[in-house]
């Protein structure tokens, strides 16, 4: 089985300590000529034409009204009527050609069509579950979401053809130009390596490889395509790469493992195996999910062990503590559980969430408003 990563990417410029058999992806962009479909500038063209129609509707108009007028646009029926397609895994161009695109296609194009305009635009890298590996999938694992964002003062500004995938409880941070352009890479290789046109899978791989050789990501889909190519000396210094870039990524041990298993060397694969255990069970979304079966199988003091666990790795995901609060109310403890409905309330912003929250969290007052424990609480006045 292969093992896949199509998502965003994390790019510095060291690439010291690299095994020599892996240079060669290294240096590849250098063999990449400008007028190349496949060069970066080509790979961010926008007809002139279609930008300048664009001037014309809202050139006029403030940055902030600006880009949320292009957005409704692009995707409303009486614009342009850009459809979502989550397989359409296209350029900035093929996106205006063929009228659709998934949530890359269409951040990758409303960041150009702002930089025309003046107007800053950004990617949003969004680590949906699945990434951080929650169902221990690990023969193929998509990257889920990217998004356009843009901000002003304080305030944050998501502009995003796919919402519903969205939240702002996930990991997430803002990517370069360069490195969303390194999803495209990535992906168009694995949409090549997934109907093996190894020459076409080995072109995109390398490309993403050589503009982002600090990214373990990138690594991981490289050496997937060596080991299908049997070229297994390759593949193992892709993966330990990715490892040595990022030592808890739990798919670049468990693909060693795997590699090691197929060649017989049964002493590194469980050398391996023990690695990815170790970096699955540091895994926020893998603890979340293992404290929502204790909860529902009524073990509540083991899921509060998971949870404060998922919490003390990752305390932006308002269901953490929405489930924690679950679990005290089922212990009984009220106080704490309305602590917990507070913290969630304030990391959401999604006005169904919130008003969730406030509705448990009067359920829970109504049980304390006797005893006089509510005014142990030190809440925000704000928060519910």
């Amino acid at each position: 089985m292969l093992s896949l990563l199509l998502q965003a990417c994390i790019s510095t410029s060291q690439t010291s300590s690299v095994d020599p058999l892996l240079t060669e992806a290294i240096n590849y962009k250098e063999t990449i000529d400008e007028n190349h479909p496949d060069h970066l500038n080509q790979l961010f063209y926008v007809p002139e034409g279609f930008t300048s129609e664009l001037k014309e509707r809202f050139g006029r108009l403030d940055s902030i009204r600006a880009a949320n007028k292009i957005a409704k646009w692009l995707v409303s029926d009486d614009g342009y009527g850009l459809a979502y397609d989550i397989k359409a895994n296209l350029t900035p161009s093929e996106a205006i050609e063929q009228k659709r695109g998934n949530c890359l296609s269409f951040t990758l194009l409303i960041i150009e069509l702002g930089k025309n305009l003046d107007i800053k635009i950004e990617a949003n890298q969004v680590d949906v579950p699945d990434e951080w590996g929650e169902n221990g999938q690990e023969d193929l694992v998509f990257y889920r979401h990217v998004n356009a964002i843009m901000k002003h003062g304080l305030e944050t500004q998501i502009l995003d053809l796919a919402i519903s995938e969205y939240d702002y409880g996930y990991p997430q941070r803002i990517i370069s130009r360069i490195e969303s352009a390194g999803l495209m890479y990535s992906n168009k290789g694995v949409e090549a390596l997934a109907i093996e046109d190894f020459e076409t899978a080995l072109h995109y791989l390398k490309l993403a490889v050589s503009h982002f050789p600090d990214n373990p990501d990138m690594w991981i889909n490289l050496g997937a395509l060596y080991k299908a190519q049997h070229q297994y000396d390759e593949a193992e210094a892709s993966y330990l790469r990715a490892l040595s870039l990022r030592d808890k990524n739990n798919l670049a041990a468990s693909n060693l493992e795997r590699l090691y298993r197929l060649l017989g060397n049964s002493r590194k694969a469980e050398l391996y195996a023990a690695k990815a255990e170790k970096a699955r069970r540091k895994n926020p979304y893998y603890l979340f999910k293992v404290a929502s079966q204790k909860f529902l199988d009524q073990h509540y003091d083991d899921a509060l062990v998971s949870v404060n666990k998922a919490i003390k790795h990752h305390k932006k995901d308002h269901r953490f503590f929405s489930l924690r609060s679950e679990i005290h109310k089922a212990k009984e403890q009220y106080i704490k559980a309305l602590e917990d409905l507070a913290q969630a309330s304030l990391l959401t912003n999604e006005e169904s969430d919130i008003i969730k929250y406030r509705e448990s969290a009067r359920s829970v007052v109504a049980r304390l408003q006797s005893s006089g424990a509510l005014e142990q609480i030190d809440l925000p006045p704000e928060s519910l």
